[in-house]
C-alpha cells in the first residue's frame, strides 16, 4: 500500500520534532570544570618538563577539521509562515 505524501511528511515532521526535543532537553555529555582545568594544567606544565613537542601535539587544532555549514537542504522549497 502506497503512503500519501502528507502521511510521509507528517511522520518526518514528528521524527524531526523528537530529535529537536532530544537535542535541547536530552542528556548531554559534559566534563566537570575541575577535570578540564586539571588536563589543561598538565599540558601547560609539559614544556617546563622539557616535553614541548608533546604539549604542541596535544594543543594542535589543525586535525579537528574545518567548520562547515550544516546541511539545510531539507528546507529547500519551504515557505515562511
Amino acid at each position: 500500500m502506497q503512503r500519501s505524501e502528507v502521511a510521509v511528511f507528517q511522520e518526518k515532521q514528528a521524527l524531526e520534532a523528537a530529535a529537536v526535543q532530544s537535542g535541547l532537553y536530552g542528556p548531554a555529555s559534559v566534563a566537570p570544570h575541575a577535570m578540564i582545568a586539571e588536563k589543561v594544567g598538565h599540558i601547560l606544565l609539559l614544556p617546563k618538563e622539557g616535553r614541548r613537542e608533546e604539549a604542541d601535539r596535544l594543543l594542535d587544532l589543525s586535525d579537528w577539521g574545518e567548520e562547515t555549514e550544516p546541511d539545510m537542504s531539507h528546507f529547500d522549497g519551504c515557505q515562511p509562515r
